[in-house]
């Protein structure tokens, strides 16, 4: 499940999630726009925010996705 989709199920915000997982608003905000990747510290801490919905393979599949659209976009 992406972060964006887990917050709003549970309606949080995102300074809200920032204080669970021990960060600040504006790098959840970063996090959810893709403008950074989280680190294997703060997907663990995601991770068990959220009860294991938003995990490491939702990072991962998220970034696949984002590379290949960004590749299919460049070829054309």
């Amino acid at each position: 499940m992406k972060l964006k989709a887990w917050l709003k199920k549970h309606k949080l915000t995102q300074a809200q999630f920032a204080k669970l997982v021990g960060c600040d608003q504006p790098h959840v905000s970063d996090l959810m726009n893709g403008k950074v990747t989280p680190g294997v510290r703060t997907i663990i801490k995601i991770a068990e925010a959220t009860d294991n919905d938003v995990t490491y393979d939702d990072w991962i599949k998220e970034r696949l996705e984002a590379g290949r659209a960004k590749y299919t976009k460049e070829k054309k």
